[in-house]
């Protein structure tokens, strides 16, 4: 049978109540410490609301405003006119140049000329070439619609002020 041992040999014995029990512990409050219970709450209903209105409003704010960071108009022009030299006008094959090609491969040699009015000039046509009447309605100007709709935003962004 396991006995317990107190590792202090003076420890005192904890006395047991008359029924056997161990004796219950019992708080006694101070007078000054006594709350009153009148039945009203001690803090303002209105301070609560206040909280809970600016919590909701915060709330929503938060879920409509875009925390995105947003790139700037000269990376959005740099990363249309690399990926209209990727796309669009280095072909595979260099001697099968279609004329929007070549106004997208002067548009941007006058970038790299620092003309932008001779870049804008150039872009305008190639989207003028896209809204003309005469284009396949199935084919468009690049042989794809999906491409050609592609091309409209990039020069659309390019065309910005």
């Amino acid at each position: 049978m396991a006995k317990f041992i107190a590792a202090d040999a003076g420890a005192r014995k904890l006395d047991l109540g008359a029924d056997g029990k161990l004796p219950a512990l019992k708080l006694e409050e101070s007078a000054g410490a006594a709350v009153e219970e009148t039945g009203e709450s001690a803090s303002n209903p209105w301070l609560l609301i206040g909280v809970l209105a600016f919590s909701i409003v915060t709330s929503i704010a938060m879920l409509l405003i875009d925390a995105s960071p947003r790139r700037s108009e000269r990376e959005a022009k740099v990363d249309a006119r690399q990926e209209i030299l990727r796309q669009y006008v280095e072909p595979p094959n260099p001697r099968a140049t279609r004329p929007f090609q070549q106004r997208l491969r002067r548009a941007l040699q006058a970038h790299s000329r620092g003309d932008a009015e001779a870049e804008r000039m150039h872009y305008r046509a190639v989207s003028d070439m896209l809204q003309a009447d005469d284009l396949h309605p199935l084919r468009g100007l690049t042989g794809d619609v999906a491409t050609d709709d592609r091309l409209k935003e990039l020069l659309a962004i390019l065309l910005r002020d």
